[in-house]
């Protein structure tokens, strides 16, 4: 056989081969697709999990983490003296991981269990947020209580009486005094200094590609030794090195302007179970790292969000 002669047959397996891996990926990918449209992915809201815990753990009613030491857990029960069934409840709220860094659990005594927090917060939100006035709406975990903040002391009134037609109780409700949500004054933009940070401003590594990135949002991470450390989350693709520690990790905001922090953390990708797909079934997968800047506060934690409070 002539060198020609080889050289298309090998060439000739060679793109068989190929179209074979690329039939069998797509097929994976169709069946991957067809299995969940069989059986979708049911994503749930932050006060659904909490009224699954309830049913987990009866007589669950919220929890929330210590002011100055996010691996202290207070949660709320019915029973003060169900520990276990606190315990069962947090962990499911939490996630393992955020879970096992739960140093200390204690348990505070619950004037309501989350289930019924969560039917009368269901009942309640569309109503009160029709009301002229009204801010906001929360089922509050850490204060086991449904909160509702309003403009002005007229609709305040108006909510509370509307709630109490609602079969709700006044002693499960707490109204405050709060501001409208406002936009930002005529002539700034998300590319101005902004302070504090806030999320959706924008944000730029000078040395990665593009460059130009969004601020995630405010949060606070914990070492392995519980130790409490401010911070803000961007996405991994604003980095130079996406999913590796970047050589020239310095972020700044306004674009060019005040250095605001360097990447600390930007952890390996990971599919992870429950990802969106899109149109072939490839999963999208959702992937954050974390900047360090000394400046912040209080914010999101983890996976999930927590009431902060004492």
């Amino acid at each position: 056989m002539s060198r020609r002669t080889t050289g298309t047959l090998v060439l000739t397996l060679l793109v068989v081969a190929i179209v074979l891996g690329m039939s069998q990926a797509v097929a994976a990918s169709m069946e991957q697709a067809s299995a969940l449209q069989q059986n979708p992915v049911v994503f749930k809201t932050y006060d659904e999990v909490l009224r699954d815990a309830g049913r987990l753990a009866p007589g669950f009613g919220g929890v929330f983490l210590d002011r100055n030491n996010n691996s202290i857990a207070y949660v709320y029960m019915k029973d003060a003296s169900k520990a276990a069934a606190a315990r069962v409840a947090l962990r499911h709220v939490m996630g393992v991981e955020r879970f096992n860094s739960i140093r200390q659990v204690q348990v505070l005594q619950a004037d309501y269990d989350m289930e019924q927090l969560y039917s009368w917060y269901e009942r309640a939100w569309p109503v009160a947020l029709s009301l002229p006035g009204t801010v906001s709406s929360d089922l509050n975990e850490g204060k086991n209580r449904l909160g509702f903040k309003v403009e002005d002391a007229g609709a305040k009134a108006s909510l509370e009486e509307k709630l109490v037609e609602l079969g709700i109780p006044s002693e499960a409700v707490v109204v405050e005094l709060g501001e409208r949500l406002r936009f930002l004054a005529h002539g700034n933009t998300l590319l101005d200094r902004i302070r504090p940070l806030e999320a959706g401003t924008e944000v730029r590594n000078p040395f990665a590609e593009p460059g130009a990135c969004s601020l995630g949002f405010n949060a606070i991470r914990t070492d392995g030794s519980g130790n409490m450390k401010a911070g803000i989350v961007v996405g991994s693709h604003c980095t130079d090195v996406q999913w590796g520690a970047d050589p020239q990790p310095v972020f700044s905001q306004p674009s060019g302007g005040d250095r605001i922090g360097t990447e600390t953390i930007d952890p390996s990708g990971a599919q992870l179970s429950g990802c969106p797909v899109d149109s072939v079934g490839t999963a999208i997968p959702r992937l954050l790292s974390w900047t360090q800047v000394p400046v912040v506060t209080w914010g999101p934690l983890s996976r999930r969000t927590l009431s902060r409070q004492r």
